[in-house]
């Protein structure tokens, strides 16, 4: 339950951010979604960035958790120092959100409670696919062999792969072992 309790706060908290992270970049209110997504689409680019650096020269995954770190500051700073600038804190218009996006939120409710009741057909569905990405999270941050490894069998490879481009299972690794929480729970509920 503690983790559930973990993984729901983080989420939360996250999604202000990337509000606030948008807001501060915009400057005008366009929308609650506009400036949530202007924020998102901020913080994906700046963890690509350094995440795919970090991989393309096979960094140690403890550099990449002190860049997230890094970004986490910078982000809240330049989020703080907008809103000092400014001399006022915008006002979330969430209640008027719910009442325009209403039906979204319930499908999406909706959703989510379904996914409590096919949970076999995740592993048997996709013939096991997604294991090798939950095993990637798992394990990248006690990898030995860096960015360049075989997660199916733990073992170095030979040669670059296109994985390396990516980093959503590299940014899920680092809030898996910040937060301390199971990496399934994380990948398959809150993800």
């Amino acid at each position: 339950m503690k983790e559930y309790l973990i993984c729901l706060m983080f989420w939360m908290i996250f999604v202000v951010v990337l509000y606030a992270l948008g807001t501060a970049i915009v400057k005008t209110y366009e929308s609650m979604s506009c400036n949530f997504l202007v924020g998102y689409l901020a913080y994906s680019f700046l963890v690509a960035i350094g995440g795919i650096i970090i991989q393309v020269v096979n960094a140690p995954w403890l550099s990449f958790a002190i860049y997230m770190i890094v970004i986490w500051i910078s982000i809240l700073s330049f989020i703080f120092y907008s809103f000092i600038k400014r001399k006022a804190l915008t006002k979330v218009r969430l209640l008027q959100y719910l009442h325009e996006h209403w039906l979204l939120l319930l499908i999406c409710l909706f959703l989510v409670f379904l996914l409590f009741f096919y949970y076999r057909a995740f592993w048997y569905g996709n013939h096991l696919d997604d294991g090798y990405y939950i095993t990637k999270v798992a394990t990248m941050p006690y990898n030995a062999t860096g960015f360049r490894t075989n997660y199916s069998v733990g073992v170095e490879k030979a040669g670059v792969d296109s994985y390396i481009f990516n980093t959503w299972e590299l940014e899920a690794s680092f809030y898996v072992k910040m937060l301390g929480v199971n990496v399934t729970l994380f990948l398959r509920l809150f993800q």
